[in-house]
């Protein structure tokens, strides 16, 4: 494991929370660094110039989730 710096701790411990993790350990926290690293590996091979129109979710109707389960809306 490696040994992680007072002020990367504090880092990493700031990205937890803000990821809703804050009950994690300082021993979990290596886990958040190798997690971020993964996540930017994979944003990095994206194109940069997707515009939010080329996002597939754009094309369900805001009313798709009451079609596929009719009685959530039911109070």
């Amino acid at each position: 494991m490696t040994k992680v710096s007072d002020v990367e701790t504090e880092t990493l411990r700031e990205i937890a929370d803000s990821a809703g993790l804050s009950k994690l350990s300082d021993a979990n926290l290596p886990d958040v660094e190798n997690a971020l690293t993964f996540a930017q590996s994979l944003t990095e091979r994206m194109p940069n110039t997707l515009v939010p129109t080329d996002e597939p979710a754009h094309i369900y109707p805001a009313a798709y989730p009451a079609l596929v389960h009719p009685h959530a809306q039911e109070d």
